[in-house]
């Protein structure tokens, strides 16, 4: 359960994401969005692939926490939501949407999130020092102490690099894929050369 935040651009940031997250991530961005919302809300959303009626899940987790926040930070993990809609498509074209993500980001982009811990956290949306530049609170470091460094996008950047290489893969839309230090090296190359 996490939300890599490799760039305070979010588009670059999903777009560096390795194959396996953009799948993985965007599984886990429908259970931290669905937090945000009552069970009677719920009811009305895309269920799920089984055919269930959504739930709240992982609630204790600090990144879930954090989505369920305030409305900037819902915001801003369904703008991640739709952005690894969009990466899906560009790196498998012709291939369905992950079950259900599109209609449920359009259900979250079109209902009030009801259920947040603080709806009218004005403080939030002024709060000095935030990392995203967004205006929201400062996301969480769901990583390993060893990774942390004081620069939040350089602290999830080596703990992708290092902590998550050996998931290191992308897919590209004309079918080649890199593994491996092939892999690494677009990272590297990508993450660093970055503005």
């Amino acid at each position: 359960m996490n939300i890599f935040f490799l760039h305070p651009c979010h588009v670059i940031s999903t777009n560096l994401y390795y194959d396996v997250h953009v799948n993985k991530i965007t599984v886990e961005l429908m259970q931290m969005l669905a937090n945000c919302y009552t069970p009677e809300l719920l009811k009305l959303a895309p269920r799920t692939l089984m055919g269930r009626v959504r739930s709240h899940s992982y609630l204790h987790h600090p990144m879930s926490k954090w989505v369920m926040d305030n409305p900037a930070n819902h915001e801003l993990a369904l703008t991640y939501l739709n952005d690894l809609i969009i990466e899906r498509e560009y790196r498998w074209p012709g291939k369905k949407p992950i079950f259900a993500s599109v209609e449920f980001y359009e259900f979250c982009a079109s209902t009030e999130p009801l259920n947040l811990t603080n709806p009218n956290n004005q403080e939030a949306n002024n709060q000095e020092g935030n990392p995203d530049n967004q205006e929201g609170t400062p996301f969480p470091l769901c990583m390993p102490d060893r990774y942390k460094t004081d620069d939040p996008y350089k602290s999830y950047q080596q703990y992708y690099l290092r902590g998550k290489d050996y998931l290191a893969q992308y897919t590209f839309p004309d079918g080649t894929i890199l593994t491996g230090e092939a892999a690494l090296n677009h990272l590297r190359k990508n993450l660093y050369n970055i503005d």
